[in-house]
């Protein structure tokens, strides 16, 4: 069976969803969706392994595995004509906590990624922030010097402010645009 959904879910938030899911398929093509959300969690995947410094490449292994055999993650390919966006949402919110960690004024970039991560799926939020603690957390154990460690703890922060401001005027905008309200969902 060849299921086809346009993806078109604004009233639950996601705006953005169908145009992650655009480049591979409307249907539930799981050797298509599936390749893609695949290649999306091995990128994710680098994103975390630089994000955090790991260089043995059986850490990078290992965390990788933990990455792409998380329940959540494992879970969501069981919907395999959108899984490739929701991948995309997971590398979206790794690239965002990257820039903000590594850059300056990289929380502003990082704001729009996350922005448009939450507007494909908003529950990589979470994950963004799970990055962000522990990357702060390590940086206290490795006791770095806390005027850098509350600087970047205030570019996650301003990421994440920056992150659901721009979600919610861009969901407001797509509301309006088709003229649709959000669902009572949950």
């Amino acid at each position: 069976v060849f299921r086809y959904d346009a993806q078109n879910m604004v009233a639950l938030g996601r705006w953005f969803l169908p145009v992650a899911s655009a480049p591979s398929s409307y249907y539930d093509l799981p050797w298509l969706n599936g390749l893609l959300a695949v290649f999306y969690l091995a990128v994710t995947s680098v994103f975390v392994i630089e994000g955090f410094g790991i260089k043995s490449h059986i850490n990078a292994a290992l965390t990788a595995g933990i990455i792409v055999t998380f329940p959540s993650v494992i879970s969501t390919f069981g919907y395999t004509f959108t899984v490739d966006g929701y991948m995309l949402a997971a590398l979206l919110s790794a690239m965002a906590f990257l820039l903000a960690d590594r850059k300056k004024w990289g929380f502003l970039p990082g704001a729009v990624l996350l922005g448009v991560s939450l507007g494909i799926y908003q529950s990589f939020l979470s994950f963004a922030i799970i990055l962000c603690v522990l990357k702060l957390l390590l940086d206290v154990c490795d006791q770095g010097k806390t005027k850098d460690i509350l600087g970047k703890g205030f570019r996650f922060v301003g990421m994440g402010i920056g992150a659901y401001a721009f979600y919610l005027v861009s969901l407001n905008i797509m509301l309006k645009l088709q003229d649709k309200q959000l669902s009572g969902y949950q």
